[in-house]
């Protein structure tokens, strides 16, 4: 069951990254730390959504984490109704984070928690280097916000550094999304 780890498996845990625009959708698979990533090229919504379904089915994945900006909106809100509510979760990185005392937003909690798991060595990464180096041009700021909580540094600034958005390493962030899976 979701949260649970019925006969001692881990969760597996999806976090989706919707592509708008020519961007790619990238789906992330969290199996314990190990993490497994695809790349999906398409600008066909209902292509997208059966092939999302599919590494999820197939996967048996418990819970999917996904992006609800942009046209992740949509597409969100058809996954959650044919895989069910309780195993489809929206994530709105702007929206306020669960411990707003220590996070600016969402984001910075998400990354907080996978920064974690760094720290703690409980991450197996795939070696592909556009994740690697998405995952170095993101920070935190030094002073955090006005209220001194961690804070990310602005999506515009690391796709400067990055010449394009860090998708990959934002899927990967969305696995993290709830420290109970």
């Amino acid at each position: 069951g979701v949260g649970g780890d019925e006969g001692g498996r881990m969760p597996v845990v999806y976090g989706v990254d919707f592509g708008a625009g020519g961007d790619k959708t990238v789906v992330v698979r969290k199996e314990g730390g190990r993490i497994t990533l695809w790349r999906v090229n398409t600008r066909d919504s209902n292509e997208l959504i059966d092939r999302v379904k599919s590494y999820f089915l197939s996967g048996e994945g418990d819970v999917l984490f996904g992006d609800v900006i942009g046209i992740g909106w949509g597409l969100m809100g058809t996954l959650r109704k044919e895989l069910g509510g309780r195993r489809v979760r929206s994530i709105d990185s702007r929206e306020r984070a669960r411990n707003e005392r220590q996070f600016a937003n969402r984001r910075a909690e998400m990354y907080w928690n996978l920064r974690t798991a760094f720290e703690t060595r409980s991450i197996s990464i795939p070696d592909d280097q556009e994740l690697i180096n998405q995952l170095g041009a993101i920070k935190t700021t030094v002073d955090g916000d006005s209220r001194g909580r961690v804070q990310i540094i602005r999506k515009k600034e690391i796709k400067k550094v990055l010449g394009g958005s860090p998708d990959e390493a934002d899927a990967l962030a969305f696995a993290y999304a709830d420290p109970a899976f």
